[in-house]
């Protein structure tokens, strides 16, 4: 799992608050020279820009927060569709007979060869998932065709070959 994205949000809002802050000094120290001479209206309109500043902050602070339980979200479902998908791209690899529901045994496969239309029915019963894919890919159909006919996904058909063999 890949986290750079979600590091560097993070190390960009740290800088921001960072950048805050630093504004904050900045405006302190130019308030600690004015004090010098400082009226009523002097500490009153440096009282208002402090309320403002603090006010400014807490909006900036709930955002940053609000992105963050996003991200976090985001990736937490992912985490649970990874672990789902190796879940069953497990069952493939380790289970000799793979039951499916609303599965047919009998697969009908058209190809063309030579300009002639061949279609040849196989019986597919008894077979494992990962022994359908693979016969089925042996016998002219693309992986494409082949997630078709079983109900899977591409990818589910590339890793099997890909492993299976």
């Amino acid at each position: 799992m890949n986290f750079t994205p979600f590091i560097i949000i993070l190390f960009s809002l740290n800088f921001l608050m960072l950048f805050l802050i630093a504004y904050l000094f900045f405006n302190i120290k130019v308030l600690k020279n004015k004090l010098i001479n400082v009226s009523y209206e002097d500490v009153k309109l440096i009282t208002e820009t402090l309320k403002d500043l603090i006010v400014e902050s807490e909006k900036v602070s709930e955002k940053l927060d609000m992105s963050i339980k996003e991200k976090e979200a985001l990736l937490e479902d992912l985490v649970d569709l990874i672990d789902a998908k190796l879940k069953r791209l497990e069952q493939i690899n380790n289970s000799d007979h793979l039951s499916l529901d609303n599965f047919d045994d009998k697969i009908s496969i058209t190809y063309t060869q030579q300009n002639t239309n061949q279609a040849k029915d196989f019986d597919l019963s008894g077979m494992s998932l990962r022994e359908k894919v693979i016969f089925l890919s042996q016998n002219g159909l693309q992986p494409v065709d082949v997630a078709k006919r079983l109900g899977i996904s591409i990818t589910e058909v590339n890793l099997v070959l890909k492993h299976g063999r």
